[in-house]
C-alpha cells in the first residue's frame, strides 16, 4: 500500500 492511500481515506472522510 502507498503512503498517499492514508492520506486519500482521510481526505475522503473530511469530504464525506
Amino acid at each position: 500500500m502507498h503512503p498517499m492511500h492514508g492520506a486519500y481515506i482521510k481526505l475522503r472522510a473530511i469530504r464525506s
